[in-house]
């Protein structure tokens, strides 16, 4: 009978270790699924995040903008200040330029006046006396024509001569010689209507020829 309840009890005991390991199973496995599921809302977590992460760096993104923003204006206007002063010096060096051209046109006029009506200029003379008139604008030309025929006499008419047969000076400027020459010696006067008139770009030229028509008859 005792062998028979000692076989009992140890089936009772080995049926119970039984049990309690099962269970013992169960527990450990729900704990780990739970575990293994937090993961999941940790990844949740971190994308719901993520957009108030983003909204934290706008400002700086935005004061960024602000900056490359003046930068550029900064630029634009050293940009229209570098042009405004180009301008300026170019303005400059015109103005001096155009007074240079006036005064060298004077000089010239009073040494030819100061040499005497007979002095004839020599060829450098001539050519000078053109290139510098040719510096003058056009107002200025306007301006200074009128004084360099009343000045010059007619031995230093070939001065003059260069302008009245050049096609490309203003029409006015060719008229005005042109009618000057008119009131200059007959042996001055008369070859110099002739190349006017065989000239047919000169403005002067059919002038001249009506007039050289009325003359020769």
């Amino acid at each position: 009978m005792r062998n028979i309840s000692y076989i009992l009890a140890l089936t009772v005991a080995i049926t119970l270790g039984v049990i309690v390991y099962d269970v013992m199973r169960m527990d450990l496995g729900g704990a780990g699924a739970s575990e293994s599921q937090r993961p999941k809302r940790h990844g949740r977590s971190n994308v719901a995040a993520a957009p108030a992460r983003l909204a934290e760096h706008e400002p700086d993104l935005a004061a960024e903008g602000d900056d490359g923003a003046a930068a550029d204006e900064e630029i634009d206007a050293e940009a229209a200040q570098a042009a405004e002063e180009r301008a300026e010096a170019e303005r400059a060096a015109a103005e001096s330029a155009r007074d240079k051209a006036a005064a060298d046109w004077e000089t010239i006029i009073d040494r030819l006046y100061n040499a005497g009506p007979e002095y004839v200029p020599t060829a450098k003379e001539v050519k000078d006396f053109k290139a510098i008139f040719d510096r003058l604008d056009v107002e200025q030309k306007l301006e200074h024509i009128p004084a360099a025929q009343n000045l010059l006499s007619d031995a230093a008419f070939g001065c003059l001569e260069t302008i009245l047969m050049d096609v490309a000076e203003p029409e006015d400027v060719l008229s005005s010689v042109y009618h000057d020459m008119l009131n200059r010696a007959e042996e001055l006067k008369m070859p110099l209507l002739r190349k006017i008139a065989a000239d047919k770009r000169h403005p002067m030229a059919t002038e001249a020829a009506e007039l050289l028509e009325v003359i020769e008859e």
